[in-house]
């Protein structure tokens, strides 16, 4: 269930195969994730965990998802 604000980033299932079938698409995978990273924390998100995917949930700093920080 989403939060309010919540925030998901993609990131390519596997990376690993990607780096060596296409390593310049890799690197600009990793470069997106990297500015999508960059801006939300840039607006106060941070990183609340993975969900399958594989994706990152990021969060409002003043939201929590259920877990103790």
């Amino acid at each position: 269930m989403a939060l309010p604000g919540e925030e998901l980033i993609v990131v390519p299932g596997d990376v690993n195969m990607l780096r060596e079938s296409d390593p310049e698409r890799a690197q600009q995978e990793r470069l997106t994730v990297r500015k999508q990273f960059q801006s939300l924390t840039a607006k106060g998100y941070r990183i609340a965990g993975m969900e399958p995917g594989p994706q990152y949930v990021i969060l409002p700093c003043h939201a929590t998802r259920g877990v103790e920080v």
